[in-house]
């Protein structure tokens, strides 16, 4: 059966049907034809942890009898890790089995890049943040402003002057340290969480107390060290298996 038989039949049909031509199926139309692409078959969803601890022990374990020397472990980004197979099949398909997926244990994580009420930044600062000598310091300073001690007779940008209480009798002015140094909860607990670089700035509140945010100021430099340190904790733990990691 040829393309001019083919053709001869797309000029008389009447209705949709399939005809096998050069040992591909075509699917034939009124006034039309096309070639049937052919699709592969279905796959069985990947499995989901919340740890790289879960991943290493799916491998260790390896229950599903999975050729490891075939197997590749892809660190797709800072939240994000793939266990997946060699190029297989007609269709030269990579199955993906398990996938590492880091989640903020309090919803989307701290509200970088806005002003938060006073709680919310603090309680923040305490809950989603590694405890480091910068994020208490912050954290002093926040307890030892009122709103109206906000102060922007100096600020050119980088630094605010506010005034800070000590006790019951002491006030002094004190500068916003910028730029500060901090270690938020951004990627899987089991690596050291990366620090990086934030613009902290103030504004008088509507209540009692000014409202605060943070800024990230490394461009995004924080995820490439974390990606790094992923990969790092994986080919430690991994090490003794036959499975590539890659970064």
């Amino acid at each position: 059966m040829d393309g001019t038989f083919v053709e001869t039949i797309v000029s008389k049909t009447e209705k949709p049907q399939v005809l096998e031509v050069a040992g591909k199926p075509r699917l034939v139309v009124p006034n039309t034809w096309k070639e049937i692409e052919p699709k592969a078959g279905p796959t069985p969803a990947a499995l989901a942890v919340a740890t790289l601890g879960g991943l290493v022990a799916y491998l260790e374990a390896n229950r599903d009898g999975l050729d490891l020397a075939g197997l590749a472990v892809h660190v797709v980004d800072q939240a994000h890790v793939d266990l997946v197979s060699k190029l297989e099949g007609e269709f030269h398909q990579r199955h993906r089995y398990l996938r590492a997926e880091f989640e903020s244990l309090f919803g989307g994580g701290f509200g970088f890049g806005k002003y938060l009420d006073y709680e919310t930044f603090v309680i923040g600062l305490q809950s989603l943040f590694v405890q480091t000598e910068q994020r208490d310091a912050i954290v002093m300073l926040m307890a030892g402003i009122s709103e109206n001690q906000v102060k922007n007779t100096f600020d050119d940008g980088l630094a605010q002057s506010v005034t800070v209480q000590a006790g019951v009798a002491l006030v002094g002015t004190q500068k916003v340290p910028n730029p500060v140094a901090l270690k938020p909860f951004r990627t899987f607990r089991e690596i050291d969480q990366p620090e990086s670089l934030f613009v902290l700035r103030l504004v008088a509140g509507e209540g009692s107390k000014p409202k605060a945010a943070l800024f990230e100021a490394d461009g995004g430099a924080w995820r490439l060290i974390a990606i790094d340190r992923i990969a790092l904790y994986l080919r430690d733990r991994l090490k003794l298996l036959d499975v590539a990691v890659l970064a």
